[in-house]
Order: structure tokens, then C-alpha cells, then sequence
């Protein structure tokens, strides 16, 4: 009775573990037998772990110009720099590890399909899943050495740790609900760590749990937790950031990609009519690129989540389950965010 069951379980997983494992063979197979690019963000990345083997590229990055580049991704590929001195090894292996990242996206978003989305196919939410991890221009951001494609990974895994905290508070699982709030921190503050625009990721969350406390009347975080080890590594951030920037930036200084590079007087200038206009432009040639790089897919994420929050909130014909307003929300934010931190980024830095 019981190896019965055991059989039965893993007979109807069979679709998720196929997609799951052709995943990782398809970004696996491409990642092997791509070159490596020589890009200076790339290089200033990999100066990150690189020092923690005792190797100092400080004055690479001087000579590339002082830009900072954020470090969790570089400190996960720490044990290529102990196991290989060749920069290429390193940066192949970095790339399969990355493909392996990318591909753990195929059971979040079933789990989102089959637990919150109540979709009865299980091989359509694999299916989904595959279909996100293998958009053109996320597969093309895996296999680059920077913490840029973690912005495309880790929301998902928040939006479900964020859904299954209003599930834990329905089910009255108090204990279930703080250990996720935790989770959901600790991603949050990762995004963070991994790049600079990863701040969007707790924004995201913060405003979706708020939107869905005032207008669904859905309790998610736990706030107390969600506080303490919010400022715990914050701080943990703060003292590795400092420890990093002594150690490989003390050649010529911060001068980009950081706040303290940044003058911040000189975003007033955004509300000038040619600024807003440049900003209009560029944001209008990234939609552009997003729709063709990503195969239209882009496009029709947009078109969804304009035609259900229109239904719900101005035209009242369809009445939402709470999970799928707050995936809508939370999506649109993320999207919203990386758009406008991108586009305040580059301000002044295009033609």
C-alpha cells in the first residue's frame, strides 16, 4: 500500500522532474560550449572573489575606471577560484552553475501554477515554467559573470514565498508563516546584494503585501520578523560592501555604478522638458527590445495584467482570486521598478 502510493507520487511528478531535467541539460549543453566574452563588467565582478583568494585586481579596476559592481553572485563562484587559477575555467563553470540557477525557476512557477493558480495540468504548469526560464534574452543574461540575472530569478522565488504566507495565515500556521517571512527577507536583501536595482524587489513585496492587507484584506507578512532580520542584513551588507570596497577600491575610489558616485543634485534635472523627453524616448526603444528579445512574451504579460486589473478594479466582470491579484501587483511592480531605476541610472548617459 504504501510503495504503491510512493509510485503513484512519483508518477504524477514525472512531467515536473522531465522539465526540470531537460532544463538543465538544454542551458548546461549552450553554456559549455559558449566563449568566454572579455567585458570589464565581467572582470570587475569576478575581482570580488577573486580577492577572497588572495588575488588583488585592484588595479584592473582602477584601470577600468573605478566602476562597482555588487557581490553575491562573484561570491557564490568562490570555490571555482580555490579549485582553478584560469579565469576562463572559472567563468565556464560559473556559467553551468548560473544554467543550473536559472532552470530551478521550472518548480517555483509550478508550484505558483498548481498550489495558487489552481491550474489542473501538470503539464501545462511545466510547461509555463520551461517557457519562462528559456525567454531569449533571460537565457542570454545567465550565461554573463554579473549579478544581473539573479533580478530575473529571485522574484519568482519571493512572489511564492509571499503567496504561501497569506495561505499560512488562512490555515492559521503561525509558526510556517514566520519562517517564510524570514525566507522572504532574506531573498529580498540577496536581489539586493546581487545588484543594486534588487532594491525594487523589496519594494515590490512591501507595496503588494500592503495592497493586499488594505484592498483583499489578506494578512502576508510577519512584520516583527520580517523587521529584525530585514536590519540584520542590511547591516551584514554594509559591512561586507565596506570590506570590499577597502580592499579594491582604495587604488582610485568609487567612481560609478554606486551612490556615493552619484550626484544626486543633478536628478532635479529630470524634471526639465528635454529630460523628460530623452526619458520617454529611451524608455520607448527598451520596450522596443524587451518585445523583441523576448519574443513578444513581454507584450502579452503587459496585455494580461492591464486586462485583469481593468476587469477587477474599473469594469468589475470578473472577480479575482486574491493570489492572482496579488501575482498581477507584485509583477507589475517589479517591471514598473527595474524600468525606472534603469532608466534614472542612465540618466544623462545616452545619447
Amino acid at each position: 500500500m504504501g510503495r504503491a502510493g510512493i509510485n503513484v507520487k512519483i508518477k504524477e511528478k514525472k512531467w515536473l522532474l522531465f522539465g526540470i531535467m531537460f532544463t538543465v541539460i538544454v542551458l548546461v549543453l549552450y553554456a559549455v560550449q559558449l566563449s568566454v566574452p572579455v567585458i570589464s563588467d565581467e572582470t570587475i565582478t569576478m575581482a570580488n572573489a577573486a580577492w577572497t583568494q588572495g588575488k588583488d585586481w585592484s588595479f584592473m579596476i582602477a584601470s577600468l575606471g573605478g566602476t562597482y559592481y555588487r557581490y553575491v553572485q562573484a561570491l557564490m563562484t568562490v570555490p571555482f577560484f580555490a579549485c582553478f587559477d584560469n579565469p576562463t575555467m572559472i567563468y565556464r563553470c560559473s556559467m553551468v552553475l548560473q544554467a543550473v540557477i536559472q532552470a530551478s525557476i521550472v518548480p517555483v512557477v509550478y508550484i505558483i501554477c498548481r498550489r495558487h493558480l489552481h491550474v489542473e495540468s501538470e503539464r501545462m504548469a511545466v510547461f509555463l515554467g520551461m517557457g519562462v526560464c528559456f525567454i531569449p534574452s533571460t537565457v542570454l543574461y545567465t550565461f554573463y559573470y554579473r549579478g544581473d540575472y539573479l533580478l530575473g530569478v529571485l522574484p519568482w522565488y519571493v512572489l511564492l514565498l509571499l503567496l504561501e504566507m497569506m495561505k499560512a495565515y488562512d490555515d492559521g500556521k503561525i509558526l510556517r508563516r514566520m519562517c517564510l517571512t524570514a525566507f522572504a527577507a532574506g531573498l529580498c536583501i540577496i536581489s539586493y546584494m546581487a545588484h543594486t536595482r534588487g532594491i525594487v524587489v523589496v519594494i515590490a513585496l512591501l507595496l503588494s503585501v500592503l495592497f493586499g492587507r488594505i484592498f483583499l484584506k489578506k494578512h502576508s507578512l510577519h512584520w516583527p520578523i520580517f523587521a529584525v532580520v530585514l536590519t540584520i542584513l542590511v547591516a551584514v551588507d554594509s559591512f561586507i560592501t565596506k570590506i570590499l570596497n577597502e580592499a579594491l577600491y582604495s587604488v582610485s575610489g568609487l567612481n560609478a555604478n554606486s551612490f556615493e558616485s552619484v550626484d544626486m543634485g543633478a536628478y532635479f534635472d529630470i524634471f526639465s522638458f528635454s529630460m523628460l523627453k530623452d526619458i520617454i524616448v529611451l524608455c520607448l526603444s527598451w520596450m522596443c527590445t524587451l518585445i523583441s528579445s523576448t519574443q513578444g512574451l513581454v507584450l502579452v504579460g503587459i496585455f494580461v495584467i492591464v486586462t485583469l486589473f481593468v476587469n477587477w478594479v474599473i469594469l468589475k466582470h470578473r472577480e479575482l482570486i486574491s493570489s492572482e491579484m496579488i501575482i498581477v501587483i507584485f509583477s507589475f511592480l517589479i517591471f514598473i521598478g527595474y524600468y525606472a531605476v534603469g532608466a534614472l541610472y542612465f540618466k544623462g548617459g545616452y545619447y
